[in-house]
């Protein structure tokens, strides 16, 4: 999988930002290079929320929080947000990421923003337990009941009781579910009446034949009122899919809704399988000073306005990871992925030992590769903890010992060992953040190193890192980077 060209015409400040990497340069990796402020972050987490989350509806509220950053009036317009080639199997895949309001390539778009407002109807005022099916089945048993009642008399004996109230738990249980619906509130109400019901006289017999009764009719409510809406959600789907058959034969995928007057597309000639595979090599790093512009936009605004709701957003960013995978903050080192390695290794080299007269080497050989990740420090491993130990003196010391540049490269390493990616686009942001320049022009050569057959995509204001690569590696955007040379003269 390799990115070939980017373009972004319009989004936030990116303006007309294009980026082209050449397949047949070595080594494999491209700095995008900029002044502070030239829009870099955005562009990584934009590209990489895109590709990673388009082919997933689970994921698509991340898309919707990116992009609602910078929506504006389309109109009748198309408005071409991210334009990417993408190269898979010496085959280009072209995708356009389009924003329609009205209509797109001469198809209305009405039914689309009705189904929804449909949908979010269903679930508001029914959500996902409830169907029109089971309240019939509760309408068909309370029908029941109110006949069994009737046929005895006007007294309500314990029998009879025992089967209100199980029924009335039943549909309590239900409703329940829904608890927030404004629609089932008058039948929440006589459930709990009934549920509280005591056979003392027959005075109380009365009141509760008439509150099953109520019940009854509110419920046959409810049961016209869904399948009303359910017919409405039936033909909405329907128009809907003519559409997406019609806009399908022209190259266009329905992606998800923005806004009530913005709708997401994908022009492609690929397949949605194709979609779904880039989604399984794209990665994204960045630090976790820069703020993650696919969570909700209040969980932002909190975080900057409040120190206090600093842990609020961490822990957004957190659950964002475990959903969206495939994205990792670089500033913090995580050992539990490192012994996830070790215990991967120690699998593997029995496996080989079991099929074979041999054990594995694979454990060894990591081994030897981070005992020679420090110069002056070397790594101790047991199967459940990871200790640094200075070579000459043999002194142990803590993670947190380590200096703000090593735990970060280090924390580097163990990612892309840990996610064991091949053939993948992976974009970094201010990868060289905290680094002595001579390990800004080195980390080129250690990602190749610590990789296999990757494609990195750096996003930097770094000149060193630049300058570690040819000329024809490095794309810029506004504002350019000045070389050193140049910032001396100006100083």
């Amino acid at each position: 999988m390799f990115l070939k060209k980017v373009h972004v015409k319009n989004f936030r400040g990116l303006q007309d930002v294009v980026l082209e990497f050449n397949q047949s340069l070595s080594p494999s990796v491209f700095p995008v290079g900029s002044l502070n402020g030239g829009g870099k972050s955005t562009l990584l987490q934009l590209i990489f929320i895109l590709l990673r989350c388009a082919s997933d509806p689970a994921k698509h509220h991340y898309i919707q929080n990116i992009l609602r950053l910078d929506l504006g009036d389309v109109g009748d317009q198309e408005r071409e947000v991210l334009h990417c080639i993408i190269n898979h199997q010496n085959e280009d895949v072209d995708l356009r990421f389009i924003i329609a309001s009205q209509k797109i390539s001469g198809q209305r778009l009405d039914s689309f923003y009705a189904l929804e407002e449909t949908r979010e109807s269903l679930n508001q005022d029914f959500g996902t337990e409830i169907s029109p099916e089971v309240i019939h089945r509760y309408i068909m048993e309370l029908r029941g009941l109110i006949e069994k009642t009737e046929n005895i008399g006007s007294f309500i004996g314990s029998p009879q009781e025992q089967d209100i109230k199980d029924f009335s738990k039943g549909l309590q249980s239900l409703f329940d579910k829904n608890s927030w619906s404004e629609k089932l509130f008058d039948a929440r109400r006589l459930v709990l009446k009934i549920s509280r019901f005591n056979a003392l006289s027959q005075q109380d017999s009365l009141s509760m034949m008439q509150t099953l009764k109520a019940l009854l009719e509110q419920l046959e409510n409810l049961e016209f009122d869904f399948s009303e809406l359910l017919g409405q959600y039936i033909n909405f789907s329907k128009s809907v899919a003519l559409a997406r058959a019609a806009l399908g034969k022209k190259g266009y995928r329905y992606i998800t809704q923005l806004s009530d007057q913005h709708l997401l597309f994908c022009k492609t000639l690929d397949s949605e399988s194709t979609l779904k595979l880039i989604s399984e090599y794209i990665y994204l790093a960045f630090p976790l000073t820069q703020f993650a512009l696919f969570l909700k936009e209040e969980i932002l605004h909190q975080a900057v306005e409040s120190n206090t709701r600093i842990e609020a957003y961490i822990e957004a960013l957190e659950s964002a990871r475990r959903d969206i995978g495939s994205f990792y903050t670089y500033d913090l080192f995580s050992s539990r992925q490192l012994m996830e390695i070790v215990h991967r290794y120690i699998e593997k080299d029995t496996e080989y030992g079991l099929a074979s007269n041999d054990y594995g080497d694979s454990l060894i050989k990591f081994k030897e590769e981070i005992d020679r990740f420090f110069i002056d420090k070397k790594i101790v491993l047991d199967r459940e903890s990871v200790k640094f130990v200075f070579k000459e003196t043999n002194k142990r010391i803590s993670i947190h010992e380590l200096s703000h540049g090593e735990i970060k490269k280090f924390s580097i390493y163990v990612w892309l060992k840990y996610i064991e990616t091949k053939d993948a686009i992976v974009l970094m942001d201010e990868v060289e953040a905290g680094f002595h320049p001579d390990w800004q022009y080195s980390i080129i050569h250690d990602l190749l190193e610590w990789s296999d057959n990757n494609q990195f995509i750096l996003a930097t204001h770094s000149y060193d890192l630049c300058n570690a690569v040819t000329p024809a590696h490095v794309n810029e955007i506004e504002p350019r980077l000045n070389s050193k040379r140049q910032d001396s003269q100006e100083n």
